[in-house]
């Protein structure tokens, strides 16, 4: 097969201009490489009057003058700078990267030449000192207008930082010292140090223990099932089904209403009588269930409710994730035919374990310290069985006054909440490194 200029015509007239265009690129190359060697001829001739002194006091050549000796010696006597080019060219790269190695490597011994002034410097023959004198004086100024300066802004920090302290740990220190006491404020008592009774009256207290497992029943419930709604939804956003745009803005828009009002309509549709749900029920001929005078019932429209509200926050983390993986390793397993489940299980899951665990762990915290749904919803009942830690904490200190009870039993819903974070993050990170 001929190449794509041999068009035809005569093979000496080809030959020609094939030898012409070889000789017309050669005299580019070697201009271009002139003009390099001009450059770099005319950088040694300017740092060429630059000497370096060594420990003992004598005078060195610089880099540029090291480097300067090594082209004399490798190629300016080989007929001018083409003819360095033609025959030294490797020799020239090599000189200059030394001679920039070199340059590095003074710049540190200049700037760390000790204390002493310029004039003991110039006296003992080191010029590098004297020269980095004026800089150390220099930077000595900086330093010294520098340090009213961080007086100044000390003085804005300091009070600041002070004020938020006292805010957060004064509560937190007053309600410890109250929960060795007995407090009441009706009838108005003065408080008298009990030390561990509160502690020990609320873990034996049943009221305690049911409320702990109503919480850990709605809160673990619903986390799992807004865990893996909003991961089944991310991943059907992620993969563009139509109207996706759409069905974002609309899956986020529970999680920007408040839960008093999310908890009122709620009651509103599940009402034993007028609500819509009992009233569809009616026009199947199916008797009106007890959504919210029912203990199983009422703790089944609390979980609907929190999954209806905070999955779009499971999906918008989730969905987050998803477009931050790299397309490379989806792409390699589509072309080993790896099917769409083990691309599930072995790539996108191990790699979004990371959010997931962040993800629940949030919820989770944040479910514990669910009260505005249940107040709103049923009020802890029917009797005391929807009651929840935060709204046991609410009925002693704002219904009964016991303040002394109310902080002892604060403190060990964060204990709980303290231990059971400590579990959870342990076993995650243990999972995180088995799949990493």
């Amino acid at each position: 097969m001929r190449p794509v200029w041999w068009s035809g015509g005569s093979a000496p007239r080809k030959a020609l201009q094939l030898r012409k265009a070889v000789q017309r690129l050669l005299s580019i190359q070697r201009l271009l490489s002139i003009q390099r060697l001009l450059s770099i001829q005319r950088l040694m001739a300017n740092r060429a009057s630059r000497p370096r002194s060594t420990s003992g006091g004598t005078l060195e050549p610089a880099p540029d003058d090291r480097l300067a000796g090594d082209f004399h010696e490798n190629g300016m006597h080989t007929g001018g700078l083409a003819g360095l080019h033609r025959t030294h060219a490797p020799d020239t790269r090599k000189g200059l990267g030394q001679a920039r190695r070199c340059r590095a490597s003074a710049v540190p011994a200049r700037m760390t030449t000790g204390g002493h002034s310029a004039k003991a410097a110039a006296e003992s023959g080191d010029l590098a000192a004297a020269r980095a004198a004026p800089e150390r004086k220099g930077s000595n100024r900086m330093d010294s207008r520098r340090g009213p300066n961080d007086r100044i802004k000390h003085l804005f920090l300091w009070p600041a930082f002070l004020v938020v302290l006292a805010i957060s740990l004064f509560p937190l220190i007053y309600a410890l010292t109250v929960s060795f006491q007995s407090m009441r404020l009706v009838p108005p008592l003065p408080p008298r140090f009990v030390g561990l009774d509160n502690y020990a009256n609320i873990v034996s207290s049943a009221r305690f223990w049911g409320s702990v497992g109503v919480t850990s029943t709605i809160v673990f419930i619903s986390v799992a099932i807004q865990y893996v709604a909003g991961f089944a939804l991310a991943l059907a956003l992620h993969h563009n089904v139509p109207g996706s745009s759409l069905y974002r803005v609309t899956f986020l828009l529970p999680m920007f209403l408040a839960p008093v009002c999310v908890a009122m309509i709620a009651r509103m549709i599940f009402h034993p009588s007028f609500g819509p749900v009992n009233q569809f029920f009616s026009m199947l001929g199916l008797p009106n269930l007890p959504f919210l005078t029912e203990p199983n019932f009422a703790i089944a429209v609390l979980i609907a409710i929190e999954v209806w509200q905070w999955t779009p926050f499971v999906l918008l983390l989730m969905l987050a994730g998803l477009q931050s993986l790299p397309p490379d390793v989806f792409e390699a397993a589509r072309v080993d035919n790896v099917p769409a489940w083990r691309r599930f299980r072995d790539i996108t899951f191990p790699m979004l374990l990371p959010i997931s665990v962040a993800v629940v762990f949030i919820r989770i915290v944040e479910g514990f310290k669910v009260i505005d749904t249940v107040f709103a919803l049923t009020g802890g009942g029917p009797g005391t069985s929807t009651e929840t830690l935060t709204l046991y904490a609410y009925n002693e200190g704002f219904k009964k006054f016991n303040l002394g009870q109310a902080s002892a039993l604060s403190f060990v819903f964060l204990f709980v909440v303290i231990a059971f974070g400590t579990v959870y993050l342990a076993a995650a990170q243990r999972a995180i490194r088995k799949h990493a």
